[in-house]
């Protein structure tokens, strides 16, 4: 009976045309029904192996993980030798951070399945967050010799022998690190922080500026890290004056804060523990990864860290800002909510969980959390996120006092502010204070070398005011090239054209603004405003009644339905682009 089943999800794939039907239905009839009443309860199901596979699977895509687990255990317990079901839930738990279960799950998906890397890993961690150096090392010895795997093991490994008192061992493996010329940066920083453990301040010392250097990171939280050696080293003023040399904004960003909070309340830094050391290593490589690779192999490593180390709360926003990338923002407000520490990290935190507030509509409670931080916390990056969050909900009196607070504290104007220039002009255009607006978006062009989304905006409110016409045309144009596939700059072409009353042109650029952001209902009613205009009027009914579908707002749903009933005028008036 085993041997029928081992292989289910293999015969799902190649049964796929024969069930496409079925999968129309269910994406028709079922998925709805679904969606109304959440998921299917387990013992809805009944015992098919196929339907737990396939609720399981649904419930992945939705971004329930709790569920996605439980029907794939149901599955597992059906058929508990399939190799794909095992590595499947594996991978699930992994995703999920449930450590115990994947270290449970792991030895079976070994022994089904030879060749799994994070198996392998999830067991040496266990073993290496008990102390049980001599058997982690056991089994990170049988993981692959890929370069990125022989990197991991050579990190792993040189953590071990320091755990285990052997400094020359310890020394060999950070030498055969460096020596794979593999993520150098990371290497060099992980080493960095060996070299201080074993007392080794000068080579520690080397390594932290050479990764300084060599990566211009005064920014970024590797110097905050270098700020803090030099701290325990009793340099204390040498940290002051790099800080105030070449990071004289103290609070532009989070980690120039934090930089400057270290310098400012010195104290000497705790002797970093083996496993404190493994889990900075396999945290950065989570981080290094994140925006380049699936989130099923860089959120195994970001576990694996908080597993060795449940005081990083650093861990814990990085993986909340991956899973808020992902879409899963449930599960980041609550490992946000686990934040607790009186760090750079809470901040970090707190910020992102208004964001996702204010992703998920509830603005008042957004509102009402940025406006306690930036209370408490008067930062620049605290109040700008405040006056950020007020431009985009409409609020542009009280974004223009906070913009306009943030400018006169800078002093000098310099390239690094020109969003906070061209975030009032927009604020003062919403105002229809155009003579100020188009002074402060003229000067974020020259701050900012002529980015595209400044020239997208200034060149469309020349054309939108009737002035500089075909100078705005160009501008528009520019932004174009530069950034050819955003679909808003194209729409901004598209209704320069309009506005100019060049409608062929306007109905060319608009169609490839709706290929490039095919659900926005904006740019969508702006092509069926240029059909009109070009005597499409079926065409033009057609596309106002696809963008009255996405709409959400009441008031502009007003407008289309009207546009649906009696057209447009001939003037070419409008509202603005989907900027």
């Amino acid at each position: 009976m085993s041997g029928q089943k081992s292989s289910v999800l293999t015969k799902l794939r190649f049964l796929m045309p024969v069930i496409l039907g079925a999968v129309i239905f269910t994406m028709l009839v079922v998925m709805p029904f679904l969606r109304s009443r959440s998921l299917p309860l387990l013992q809805d199901i009944g015992p098919s192996l196929t339907g737990h596979i396939l609720a399981g699977s649904f419930a992945h895509e939705q971004k329930d993980l709790s569920a996605a687990i439980k029907y794939y255990e149901v599955a597992l317990s059906v058929n508990p030798d399939d190799p794909a079901l095992l590595e499947k839930l594996f991978s699930l738990y992994m995703s999920a951070g449930d450590m115990t279960k994947a270290s449970d799950l792991a030895p079976r998906l070994i022994d089904l399945k030879q060749d799994v890397q994070q198996a392998r890993l999830v067991l040496a961690v266990e073993k290496f967050k008990d102390k049980k150096y001599a058997e982690a090392e056991t089994i990170i010895q049988q993981t692959r010799d890929d370069p990125f795997s022989v990197f991991v093991k050579n990190m792993f490994l040189m953590w071990s022998a320091y755990g285990q008192g052997d400094k020359d061992g310890a020394r060999a493996h950070a030498d055969a690190l460096l020596d794979l010329k593999t993520l150098d940066t990371l290497a060099s920083w992980n080493i960095a922080r060996l070299y201080e453990a074993l007392g080794d301040d000068e080579s520690a010392n080397d390594l932290f500026v050479a990764v300084i250097k060599k990566n211009a990171m005064k920014g970024s939280s590797f110097f905050s890290d270098y700020m803090g050696f030099l701290v325990s080293q009793d340099r204390g003023d040498e940290a002051m004056m790099l800080l105030e040399s070449h990071l004289p904004q103290k609070d532009k960003t989070p980690y120039t804060l934090d930089a400057y909070r270290v310098v400012e309340t010195p104290k000497k830094r705790a002797v970093l523990s083996p496993a404190e050391g493994l889990s900075m290593g396999l945290m950065e490589l989570g981080v290094l990864f994140s925006g380049e690779l699936p989130s099923e192999i860089t959120l195994p490593y970001l576990h694996q860290a908080l597993w060795l180390d449940r005081t990083s709360d650093k861990a814990r926003v990085v993986i909340g800002e991956l899973l808020s990338g992902m879409g899963d923002e449930t599960r980041a407000l609550d490992i946000y909510g686990d934040v607790t520490s009186n760090s750079i990290s809470l901040t970090f935190a707190r910020l992102s969980e208004a964001r996702i507030l204010e992703n998920l509509g509830r603005k008042a409670e957004a509102q009402i959390l940025l406006e306690t931080i930036a209370k408490n916390e008067t930062h620049s990056f605290t109040l700008q996120s405040l006056a950020d969050f007020y431009r985009r909900d409409e609020q542009m009196a009280k974004a223009e006092k906070i913009y306009t607070q943030l400018i006169s504290q800078l002093g000098e104007e310099n390239s690094s502010n020109w969003e906070l220039y061209f975030y009032r002009g927009i604020t003062l255009e919403q105002q229809d204070r155009w003579d100020e607006a188009e002074a402060d978006l003229l000067k974020a062009r020259r701050l900012s070398g002529n980015q595209p989304f400044v020239l997208n905006y200034l060149g469309y409110s020349w054309i939108d005011n009737g002035v500089n016409l075909y100078q705005g045309l160009e501008m528009i144009k520019k932004a174009v090239a530069q950034e050819p596939r955003n679909g808003f700059f194209v729409d901004s072409l598209g209704w320069a054209f309009y506005r100019m009353k060049d409608f062929r042109a306007a109905v060319q650029f608009l169609e490839k603004a709706t290929e490039l952001e095919p659900d926005d209902p904006e740019i969508i009613d702006h092509l069926g405003d240029a059909l009109w205009q070009s005597g499409r009027q079926i065409e033009a009914r057609y596309q106002w009644r696809r963008a009255l579908a996405l709409e959400d707002d009441t008031t502009k749903q007003k407008e289309i339905e009207d546009k649906i009933d009696h057209g447009v005028i001939q003037d070419a008036s409008g509202p603005g682009p989907a900027i």
